[in-house]
């Protein structure tokens, strides 16, 4: 990788496991995007980032939509420089019962979570092909062993999984590293997705867990500094769990 640059976005980083991401990364001096379509969170967290005597910037941006996407990283290669580190860490997730569930509730979760991260690939893949850099995509247990009332968020997570092993493989000779991240329970805002009160609980509860049940924002964040900044060259198209021996 080219630390010259130190350069690094995160999608989703007003909150949760993005907040963190961007946390540690301005931490250790790295100046940091910070992606999101509520401009308002986005410029609060990268405020207190920067008070902290960190370097983080804020940019409004809805990444299911690729004409945005793909300005803002235009905008941040003008304004900023070359990146050299990508967390695609944005997601929306819904409970329910798949006969209840609409198409325009499928397509909301896919155009987030999956089209979103393809966006955010597609239009940053140069700037990493010139830097040497590295990525990491947010995936989920949800992807790796599919969770009840949960389909569409699982098939999304899937799609993610597979788009970063086809895309390490594709990039791999020009030293770009690809990598994903498939967390089990997260204590984060959206682990507090409501869970409608038709959902047998016995059915979720199939589920394994450890002993305690969700890793906390932090940990995940650590794992994912660690694959952006200083895991070996030959560590591209893993998918590394962190879910508490769940899958």
């Amino acid at each position: 990788m080219n630390d010259s640059n130190n350069i690094a976005i995160v999608s989703g980083a007003s909150s949760g496991i993005g907040r963190a991401v961007a946390e540690q990364l301005t931490k250790e001096g790295v100046t940091t995007v910070l992606f999101d379509i509520n401009l308002e969170h986005a410029q609060e967290a990268a405020s207190q980032l920067n008070a902290a005597g960190g370097q983080a910037l804020a940019y409004q941006v809805d990444i299911s939509d690729e004409h945005q996407v793909t300005k803002a990283i235009d905008r941040l290669v003008d304004e900023v420089g070359v990146p050299n580190m990508v967390c695609n860490s944005a997601a929306i997730q819904q409970y329910g019962r798949t006969e209840n569930s609409s198409f325009d509730d499928w397509r909301r979760l896919i155009n987030v979570n999956l089209n979103g991260t393809y966006f955010m690939c597609k239009a940053s893949l140069p700037s990493l092909v010139q830097t040497q850099g590295s990525l990491v995509n947010i995936a989920s247990l949800a992807g790796k062993i599919g969770l009840p009332y949960d389909v569409a968020y699982s098939a999304s997570k899937g799609g993610v999984i597979a788009m970063t092993k086809a895309l390490a493989k594709e990039y791999a000779d020009r030293n770009v590293r690809i990598n994903a991240i498939a967390p089990g329970a997260v204590d984060t805002p959206m682990y507090a997705t409501e869970i409608p009160d038709d959902i047998n609980p016995k059915v979720l509860g199939v589920i394994p867990r450890s002993a305690r049940a969700a890793s906390s924002p932090e940990e995940i964040a650590s794992l994912i500094v660690y694959l952006l900044k200083d895991a070996p060259a030959p560590m591209t198209g893993s998918i590394v769990s962190i879910d508490g021996a769940s899958n």
